[in-house]
This record gives C-alpha cells, structure tokens and sequence, in this order.
C-alpha cells in the first residue's frame, strides 16, 4: 500500500489561500521553513529518505493552493497505475491561468541558461494533449513541481540539485531545482507523467519571502501531532576538477561507461555525506568501480559550502 509524505518548502508560510487547506491535507507532512531552496530540498530528501515508512514524496511549494481533492485524486491515480513520477497541473503566471506549467513530451527546458526555453502547454489547447479529455493523463517533458509525486526509487536515485553546476554562478546562487529534477529524469528515461484533472491555483505573487527574517526550522506534521525541528550547520568545502567548473559525472573504469545517475555532481554527492552506490548509482553493467571523470567550462577555485541538517526541538 503507498503511503506519502507530502513536503511542502515554504520561505514565505504567510499565503492565506494556502494555509486554509493545509490543516486538513490527507498526508503526513514536513515542511521546511525560512530556508534557502537548495537548503530547503536537500532536508526534504534527506528526511524522505531516513524515514523507509513512505513510499512516495509528494512535493510542492508554499505558493500553490492544494486541496484535500488534490491529493487524494493523485492517490487514487497511483493506486490504479505505479507511475515513477506523477504530478498535477498549474498556472505558470498568477494573472494568466491559461499557460500552464507543464511542457509536452520531449520538450525538457536546459539546465543552461542560455538554452533554456519553456514550451508552455496553453489550456486551450490541451485538447491535443488529451486526445479530447479521453486520455488526461499525460506524458510531459517537464512540471514545475505542481504537486509532483516521487517513488521512493526515484528519490533515491536523483538528488534534488540547483542547475549551479551547469552555469557560471557559485553553488548557493544556483536555482531552478523543478528543471534540474526533470532533466535528469529525462536523462535516465524516467517518464513524468501528469493528471491534467488535478488543477491547482498557483499564487506566485503572493505573500512575502521570510528568508533572513524569520528562524529556520521544519515542522513533521503527523496526523494531528507537530514535531518541530531546528536547523543547524555543517560546514563542507567543495572541491572542483582542476579544468572544470562543473564537477563532472561518475564514470565506470571497467566499462569506460557513465553510470545511471551520472547527473549527480560531486556537489551534490557530498551534501548528502557520500556518492555512488550511498545513494542508489551504478554502472550500467552493475560494476563497482565508479570515479570522477571532470568536465566543464572554466577552473574554479574550492568553494566552502554550508549543509543544513535537523535537531529535534525538545
């Protein structure tokens, strides 16, 4: 039987549209507050992964009304049909309900900046998508976290990384976690699929962003129970490949293969305190014998890094 965790990263928590619905959410939730996003995605992983209770992460952001209706019809869906990746739909713009964030099949927006370009599905046309409603469960090249239901298996084979890795900024500046997680899904042919029924109301200019101002902490919302959780740091150095900026890929010595997975970063690999078969990547030929082979565009000096983790509020 699945069961979900439903994390919702909020560095607002001040949307009133939102907060409406949150005490009545079918599932157990945790909810990073006033946190950075790679911050904020990396607990939510890390907190998922820690506790083998769930089967499925459920994750969306502090901007998006969700539903009781939401939740328990995405339920349903994966009750009927064990989809790796499942989502429901949103607007893309507040004042435009029309655009919607999610791109057809085969349209994945670029890690890149410079190449990146959303094909946005118009609700006005998803009759094409649909096969005139017949069939409302599609498959999309990309879904900006509308909700998005994860398999425990996904999760662990892909980290929740920023898109710094592939453009000239330092790694806390990097963002655009939704692209990063679907590019790498479509890299490692993990279809995405997405319930156009399950529509929700995205408020994305709304609220006041509170990271800064107000403390850190997460709360684990279990049933009618709120555990509260502070924040702390660990202070790592990332350590860069000697003629690269990006970090590069794990790479098999025996096959002279990438790994599935080599979307992780050394980065990414090191805020969660290892790399390779820690965290579910292997060789395509099931070798043990993954290493570092660099990459990139320009050198880069190491760059020291803070990782948040969890301390039990008593």
């Amino acid at each position: 039987m699945n069961k979900i965790l439903h994390a919702i990263p909020s560095p607002r928590d001040n949307i009133q549209g939102v907060l409406d619905y949150q005490p009545d959410l079918p599932f157990d939730r945790f909810i990073p507050k006033f946190m950075p996003e790679v911050d904020a995605y990396h607990l939510v992983r890390d907190f998922f992964l820690s506790h083998k209770q769930y089967t499925h992460l459920a994750i969306g952001t502090d901007d998006i009304v969700v539903k009781p209706e939401h939740m328990q019809a995405l339920a349903a869906d994966l009750a009927e049909k064990d989809y790796p990746v499942l989502t429901g739909v949103m607007n893309v713009f507040q004042e435009d309900h029309d655009l919607l964030n999610i791109t057809p099949n085969g349209s994945n927006p670029s890690p890149i900046w410079a190449k990146r370009i959303y094909n946005w599905i118009n609700k006005k046309e998803m009759y094409r998508y649909t096969a005139n409603g017949t069939n409302p469960i599609i498959q999309v090249g990309f879904s900006g976290f509308p909700v998005m239901i994860i398999r425990r298996d996904i999760v662990e084979r892909i980290a929740f990384e920023s898109d710094a890795k592939y453009n000239p900024v330092p790694f806390p500046l990097g963002g655009s976690l939704d692209v990063q997680f679907c590019y790498s899904c479509h890299r490692m042919k993990i279809p995405i699929f997405c319930d156009t029924r399950v529509e929700m109301d995205h408020l994305r200019l709304s609220g006041q962003n509170r990271v800064g101002t107000a403390r850190p902490h997460c709360i684990y919302w279990v049933k009618n129970t709120q555990i509260r959780y502070d924040i702390d740091y660990e202070e790592i150095t990332i350590k860069y490949d000697e003629d690269t900026m990006m970090p590069g890929v794990l790479f098999c010595t025996k096959c002279e293969g990438e790994a599935e997975g080599h979307n992780f970063s050394e980065a990414a690999s090191r805020l969660d305190h290892s790399i390779g078969r820690d965290r579910g990547i292997f060789c395509p030929a099931s070798h043990d014998t993954l290493q570092w082979n660099g990459h990139g565009v320009i050198g880069k000096e190491p760059e020291k890094i803070k990782i948040p983790y969890l301390v039990k509020k008593t």
